[in-house]
C-alpha cells in the first residue's frame, strides 16, 4: 500500500493508459471522464476504490481519473480486494464497482444517446479490445471515409499502427531515409491501403526533411484513392504543394483531384482549378481545365 497526494487539476491516470494497481480514495473528491464525450462524468467521494477491474485483467483504461481537490489516495495490489480479509474492503470494492457499472449501463443501453460517429468509434474500440483485428480494420476504413475530420481518426490510426507494428512504427524504419524507402516500397500490398498507410505515415513522421517524401506524399495520395478518401486526398495534396511545388508529383495530384472533385459534384474543384493555372504550366492540362471554367 502507497500513500499518494494530489492538488486540484492532477491526473491519476489518463484514457488508455495500463493500470496496474487498485487505488481508493481516502479524502477529497475525484471526477471520472470517460473516454466517449457524450458519456456524463462520475464523481468519487471518499471510500470509493477504482482502477480494481483494469488491473485485475491488466487492461488499458476506458476513462480519465481527475482530481476536482486536494485528495489523498492509497494504491494497493488488486488482489487485495479480491482475497480481501476483512469485510468492509469487500463491501467497498463491490459498492464501488456496482455504482461504476450502473453508471455504464446507464449511458450505454438506458438514457444516453450516442452520435453515430462514437457508435461506430465505440465498435472499433470492442473489436480492438477482444483481438478482432480484421473487423477494427474494416470499421476503421468506413469511419476514415464517412467521419474524415473526426478528433477520433488520429487516435485509431495510433491503435491500428500497434496492431500491426506490435509497437511505435518509427522503431521499425530503418535509420536512414533511402532504406526507409526501399522497405516501403518492398513491402507495399496493393489490397491493403491501410497497411501501406502505417508505413507511408511513419516515414513522414521519422524523416520530415528527406528528398524521398515527395514520392510518400505521392504514394500516399494513391492509397487514399483507393479508399475513396477525398478528404485525405486534398490535405495530402496541399502538402505536396506546399512543401514541394515544383514537382510533377504535385501537378499531377492536384490535377487528379480536381477531375475527382467535379465528379463528385464538390464545388472546391473550381478553387483547385484557379490553383492550378497560377502554379502550373503543362499546356495539355491547363487547355484542359480552362474548358472546365469557360476560358478559351
Amino acid at each position: 500500500m502507497e500513500k499518494l497526494e494530489f492538488s486540484p487539476g492532477d491526473t491519476v491516470y489518463e484514457v488508455d493508459k495500463k493500470i496496474t494497481e487498485a487505488y481508493r480514495l481516502i479524502s477529497g473528491k475525484l471526477g471520472l471522464e470517460w473516454k466517449w464525450s457524450s458519456w456524463n462524468p462520475l464523481i468519487l467521494e471518499p471510500d470509493t476504490v477504482f482502477g480494481l477491474f483494469e488491473s485485475l485483467l491488466n487492461k488499458s483504461s476506458l476513462c480519465t481519473v481527475k482530481v476536482l481537490e486536494e485528495s489523498v489516495i492509497e494504491s494497493y495490489d488488486p488482489e487485495t480486494f479480491i482475497f480481501a480479509e476483512n469485510i468492509k474492503d469487500s463491501k467497498e470494492s463491490l459498492r464501488s464497482l456496482g455504482k461504476m457499472y450502473e453508471n455504464v449501463i446507464t449511458q450505454r443501453f438506458i438514457g444516453i444517446e450516442m452520435k453515430p460517429e462514437e457508435i461506430m468509434y465505440q465498435a472499433f474500440d470492442t473489436y480492438i479490445r477482444n483481438g478482432n483485428e480484421g473487423l477494427a480494420i474494416e470499421t476503421y476504413s468506413r469511419f476514415m471515409m464517412e467521419y474524415p475530420q473526426s478528433n477520433y481518426v488520429d487516435e485509431m490510426l495510433k491503435v491500428i499502427q500497434n496492431v500491426f507494428m506490435d509497437q511505435d512504427t518509427n522503431t521499425n524504419l530503418p535509420d536512414d531515409a533511402t532504406s526507409a524507402f526501399e522497405l516501403i516500397l518492398s513491402n507495399i500490398h496493393s489490397s491493403n491501403p491501410q497497411e501501406n498507410l502505417v508505413l507511408m505515415k511513419a516515414f513522414e513522421k521519422k524523416f520530415p526533411e528527406a528528398l524521398e517524401l515527395v514520392q510518400v506524399y505521392s504514394l500516399i495520395i494513391d492509397e487514399y484513392d483507393k479508399l475513396g478518401d477525398e478528404y485525405q486526398l486534398n490535405h495530402y495534396t496541399r502538402k505536396l504543394i506546399f512543401f514541394f511545388p515544383d514537382t510533377d508529383y504535385a501537378r499531377n495530384a492536384l490535377y487528379y483531384l480536381i477531375h475527382l472533385q467535379r465528379r463528385k459534384g464538390n464545388p472546391e474543384w473550381y478553387e483547385n482549378v484557379i490553383r492550378f493555372l497560377i502554379t502550373y504550366h503543362d499546356d495539355e492540362q491547363t487547355a484542359m481545365l480552362k474548358k472546365y471554367i469557360h476560358i478559351e
